[in-house]
């Protein structure tokens, strides 16, 4: 045990469309901010028809296992443009 370190939280993979428009980017990291998820990666994409497909590789500190449906009912609620939401991995 001495010199270990223990990670505690979760790190999670989550794939999302939109219908692309200007300020959206800023609103979706606002709401992950706000839900206190820290982003470790970030790939977007135009896809067609002015949509994106947005991969973000989210991180937090607490034990939340339900921390994903949290997240996809705030987006979901929040971002009208938000046309598909999926978890790829939780770990």
């Amino acid at each position: 045990w001495l010199g270990e370190e223990l990670k505690w939280g979760i790190s999670f993979v989550v794939e999302c469309v939109f219908r692309d428009r200007r300020g959206l980017l800023m609103e979706v990291t606002e709401i992950l901010y706000n839900t206190g998820l820290s982003i470790k990666g970030m790939k977007a994409e135009e896809i067609w028809d002015g949509k994106v497909h947005d991969t973000f590789i989210l991180e937090t500190s607490d034990d939340d296992y339900y921390i994903f449906e949290r997240l996809e009912t705030r987006l979901k609620f929040d971002i009208a443009e938000l046309e598909s939401i999926k978890l790829i991995s939780m770990h």
